[in-house]
């Protein structure tokens, strides 16, 4: 709705509704722990940060991603902090969510990541050290590498 009505945006709504009486997290909240660096996200379930780094895992892209393109688009955050912000949060999800969304539904951990793992889409490679490496920062690197540079 955003894009047809500009007092409709991701980051309004969420301080309208701060200041009416919804609980952020606290500023001092670790983003590696969910994903992303916005404190209003994934406040009504410790499920989301699961399914989110689940997104990730199968399209190369969780929430921060999302919520960098947003503040990206408001014109809150530049091209290059929106970047590093993804690189250092996107995708991660503490191991306690996935505990609780193990045992929600009767699994152990290793059975998880053999499942997820199966489902990783086709711009991950597992390095020689066993870590996955997302091609798509590859991509956007070399992006960066042969763009020109902007003139103030």
């Amino acid at each position: 709705m955003q894009y047809f009505l500009k007092e409709w945006s991701f980051r309004g709504n969420a301080e309208f509704s701060k200041r009416n009486g919804l609980w952020w997290r606290p500023d001092n909240f670790d983003p590696n722990d969910i994903g992303t660096y916005v404190p209003f996200a994934q406040l009504d379930s410790d499920l989301v940060q699961v399914n989110q780094m689940l997104k990730y895992i199968k399209f190369g892209f969780g929430q921060c991603m999302d919520h960098a393109c947003y503040d990206l688009r408001d014109g809150r955050i530049a091209r290059e902090e929106a970047i590093e912000l993804v690189k250092k949060y996107d995708g991660k999800c503490s191991e306690r969510y996935i505990l609780q969304f193990c045992n929600y539904i009767g699994i152990t951990l290793e059975e998880f990541w053999r499942v997820a793992n199966q489902f990783r889409g086709p711009m991950w490679i597992k390095k020689s050290d066993g870590e996955w490496h997302n091609t798509y920062w590859d991509v956007l690197e070399e992006q960066q590498r042969t763009m020109p540079s902007k003139v103030s």
